[in-house]
């Protein structure tokens, strides 16, 4: 389905959305697969962007800045440089056996075949039609047409849920928080966390079963 350009949601109207919303919002495993998908099917490059983006929890202007040179298949690493004063840091890059969708290496592989043959000679991994880095503009324009594609709902149609998604993910996983800091390249506890909140289901669930155990 096309969004009139009247009926279309911006980014700012997605920025106040998902700061006001009560709990943060993230995908499940079944949006996510869907997202992922729909990536796939429209082009390599978007499977790649949203695959890397995801796995390494970057933001819009973060997957847009990567470098070629970021990316090390040999050693299979990824340099990540983040903003807003986080952490600098490299990562392995995901070589997922369970859900292909997920396989970053694969993903990157397909669009560095592609890549070569656009004769694009800046050092940006991923590039926009007129050459050159991609703006986080067009990227989220690109995304917000394949989650639409997926049939996400409206408040989980912008970039950064990706990220608010891995950390949601670690954390319901049991991870440590301060492991999930790292990941992120948060520098401080405090930035990650709002994504400690759960559902009033889960919260009961938990009630429910713990006294369970006790008696």
């Amino acid at each position: 389905m096309i969004q009139s350009a009247a009926t279309k949601p911006t980014k700012t109207a997605f920025a106040k959305r998902m700061k006001t919303n009560r709990r943060l919002i993230f995908l499940n495993k079944p949006q996510l697969i869907s997202l992922l998908r729909a990536a796939k099917a429209h082009s390599a490059k978007a499977h790649a962007m949203i695959c890397t983006a995801y796995w390494h929890g970057l933001r819009t202007s973060e997957v847009c800045g990567l470098k070629i040179k970021d990316v090390d298949f040999k050693n299979r690493t990824i340099d990540l440089a983040r903003l807003k004063g986080s952490l600098e840091h490299s990562q392995a890059l995901a070589a997922f056996k369970g859900e292909p969708l997920l396989d970053e290496i694969r993903a990157l592989k397909a669009w560095m075949e592609e890549r070569e043959k656009l004769n694009d000679h800046s050092d940006a991994l991923f590039v926009s039609q007129k050459h050159g880095e991609m703006d986080r503009s067009t990227f989220f324009r690109l995304f917000r047409q394949i989650a639409v594609e997926a049939g996400l709902p409206e408040d989980r149609q912008h970039p950064r849920i990706l990220k608010h998604s891995l950390a949601s993910h670690m954390i319901s996983d049991g991870v440590n928080l301060a492991v999930v800091a790292q990941s992120l390249g948060h520098m401080a506890l405090s930035s990650t966390y709002r994504y400690t909140g759960v559902s009033d289901e889960t919260a009961d669930d938990a009630r429910q079963k713990t006294i369970a155990n006790m008696f």
